[in-house]
């Protein structure tokens, strides 16, 4: 089986790098899927069809946008639709083809399912799809240029994997992306978290990484790395077999138990933070009250909140692991 995990890395310490060019960079890739999406709706079933792989649909896509000596009559002109869309990168113009048909795809799936099943009256049909709140994938050497976190496993010489010197971490932290400014695509070099890499380092080191894709989140601005890892289930029979199940959230914090196949609890343990809850509705009813004079951001009051909700996390997941 395999599992896929992702962690972030935060953008820091680009002091040349405005907020602004990356999100122009989002801002001009979300404008690409949205031209590309229009342009597969108007010919679905003529040149697009739901069977169609990756590889195909991606070549009928640039036979129809991108003129070419082979194709001088295109029937769209991708690089003239947008200032920004002239020298676009073909690896994330391809990426966003993928995105636009993926989104035609479902939203063609869900029409076919409101024409011909029955819903319930006053039901909207599906809306027309959009670009939305999607991210550009920054592919290695065509957007970005940094170390493999395979690399560590021959940058690191002594034997104890939770020792990691500081020499590796600075290469890790060291990279460059291409990025959108000033009507043309730039190299950037950036300077990654360092509490981040060596999270990384320690943790996913040696596993199938997938392209960094840049993210935000509020005002900070991240690169999403995906690994996967491949993981052998257990060979005894199901009778044999027990499950863990973890509720979070519900009348306790935390409530780890653990059950045989024929639905016997052979164990539970409780988390119950009552401490913590409690600073919490102080918290929240400390900012109703200043909210219902006339306060509106509370910053400080929020900044506890996070705070509170953040030892929270910390706690339940220290808790669930000394369990398993």
């Amino acid at each position: 089986m395999d599992i896929s995990r992702s962690y972030s890395v935060v953008i820091s310490g680009a002091t040349s790098l405005p907020k602004k060019t990356l999100q122009n960079t989002v801002d001009c890739y979300r404008r690409a899927v949205g031209y590309f999406i229009d342009v597969i709706l108007a010919n679905w079933d003529d040149k697009f069809t739901s069977d169609m792989t990756q590889v195909k649909f991606v070549k009928v896509a640039e036979e129809l946008c991108i003129p070419s000596n082979k194709h001088v009559n295109a029937t769209y002109d991708f690089p003239k639709a947008d200032q920004s869309f002239n020298r676009f990168p073909s690896y994330l113009r391809r990426a966003a083809i993928a995105a636009a048909f993926g989104k035609v795809k479902a939203y063609q799936s869900l029409k076919f399912k409101w024409d011909h099943e029955a819903h319930k009256k006053g039901a909207n049909p599906p809306g027309q799809p959009n670009a939305g709140k999607c991210f550009p994938p920054l592919y290695r050497k065509n957007m970005f240029e940094g170390r493999l976190w395979a690399d560590y496993c021959y940058l690191q010489q002594t034997n104890d994997p939770d020792t990691i010197s500081e020499e590796i971490v600075n290469k890790f932290r060291r990279a460059s992306i291409k990025l959108y400014d000033n009507n043309a695509w730039r190299w950037f070099d950036v300077t990654l978290n360092r509490g981040d890499i060596k999270y990384i380092l320690r943790h996913c080191a040696g596993l199938d990484e997938s392209v960094p894709t840049l993210v935000n989140k509020g005002k900070t601005w991240k690169l999403t790395f995906l690994f996967k890892q491949e993981v052998k289930l257990t060979t005894k029979a199901v009778s044999d077999q027990l499950a863990v199940s973890v509720d979070l959230g519900l009348n306790n914090a935390c409530v780890c138990s653990v059950m045989s196949a024929a639905g016997t609890v052979l164990g539970r343990e409780f988390l119950k933070m009552p401490c913590e809850e409690a600073h919490m509705r102080h918290v929240l009813n400390l900012i109703r009250k200043a909210q219902h004079n006339g306060a509106r951001k509370n910053k400080k009051l929020w900044s506890r909140v996070k705070g509170i909700n953040r030892h929270i996390s910390v706690e339940t997941a220290r808790f669930i692991r000394e369990f398993l």
